[in-house]
């Protein structure tokens, strides 16, 4: 049966060939064994039902059921976070659920066939790091500790797999070096969007409410957008974000305008569409420009301000800029 792993709505999708099923081949690539004829029908006809994953959810949870010390309980467990990935809409805090039981372990020792377990493991580690990667979403609001951790591990791990997975000798002879090499380029991606999604999820929390809490921008929203930085220094989205953190402390810390007013203009310079998440390009120069203005009283200077962005993701530590009152006392 061919079972794709599809990237991202619109991209380039790998069909990957795994024999019956995603872990038809478990039983005999390893030590496990079935219980009884009645264990072995049941893992059977999950697999018939992998095409409709409601159905296949509850051949799955029968399953554990009527044999919960099975042999294959971790393959059981990817199996159903697989299934719940796939559900219309998708069911993130399920898929973590299980993926939480597996991310502890030596994944190799679960996704063990020689022919079958990358490929398989691959579409285990995609489906947690997407679930992890709805975090403050409709679909996963509130992620727990222990999910989040899950979805950050998922990730990482993702990278690695995908590099190895999508290796040149690894190349199916149908598909092309271009599209091979594009789907890892779009797997890391993805890896990155979610560790990034986790990493500043508490600061979007803080940013979400109305009105903010200064001390929360200072202790919550400011470091994370500043960790997230460190990390994903060319991301302008998190510059725009930090910079709104700042913001938010101004009335307590004066000082504070000073980088806000750098990363304002950092995220222009950078992508004005911040991501895709400000359709018009024009609206975020315009508005770090209208800030500058504000504070220093004339344009004078914007064109270095500008210049200096483009060299760090963060201030320097004494950044600042006169400001129109100092300019008119002559200082």
């Amino acid at each position: 049966m061919r079972r794709p792993i599809r990237l991202v709505s619109g991209i380039v999708v790998v069909a990957l060939t795994l024999a019956a099923s995603p872990f038809a081949r478990a039983q005999s690539a390893t030590n496990r064994t079935y219980q009884d004829q009645g264990e072995y029908y049941l893992f059977s006809q999950a697999v018939q039902d992998a095409r409709d994953p409601a159905s296949q959810i509850g051949d799955l949870n029968s399953w554990a059921q009527k044999y919960p010390d099975s042999d294959f309980q971790d393959v059981r467990a990817a199996m159903l976070a697989e299934a719940y990935s796939q559900l219309d809409p998708p069911q993130p805090a399920k898929v973590l659920e299980y993926a939480a039981q597996l991310m502890s372990k030596d994944l190799k020792t679960v996704f063990d066939d020689p022919r079958d377990g990358p490929a398989q493991l691959l579409r285990f580690l995609y489906a947690a790091t997407g679930a992890a990667g709805a975090a403050g979403t409709a679909l996963l609001p509130n992620p727990t500790p222990d999910q989040a951790d899950a979805g950050w591990a998922a990730a990482q791990q993702l990278k690695t797999a995908a590099a190895a997975f999508f290796a040149p000798f690894n190349k199916p002879a149908a598909t092309s070096p271009a599209d091979w090499n594009k789907s890892r380029v779009q797997m890391e991606a993805a890896a990155d969007r979610t560790l990034l999604v986790l990493e500043i999820y508490p600061a979007e929390t803080v940013m979400k409410k109305n009105p903010r809490v200064s001390a929360e921008c200072r202790d919550i929203a400011e470091p994370a957008y500043r960790r997230a930085l460190a990390d994903f220094p060319d991301r302008a989205y998190v510059s725009y974000r930090l910079a709104l953190a700042f913001l938010c402390q101004q009335k307590e810390s004066p000082e504070k305008i000073f980088p806000a007013v750098y990363e304002f203009e950092r995220a222009a310079v950078l992508d004005p569409t911040l991501g895709g998440a400000q359709p018009d390009a024009a609206v975020i120069p315009a508005y770090a420009d209208k800030a500058y203005v504000a504070v220093h009283g004339s344009a004078d200077g914007l064109d270095e301000l500008k210049r200096l962005v483009k060299q760090s993701a963060l201030p320097p530590a004494d950044f600042r800029f006169k400001t129109a009152a100092e300019i008119a006392g002559g200082q």
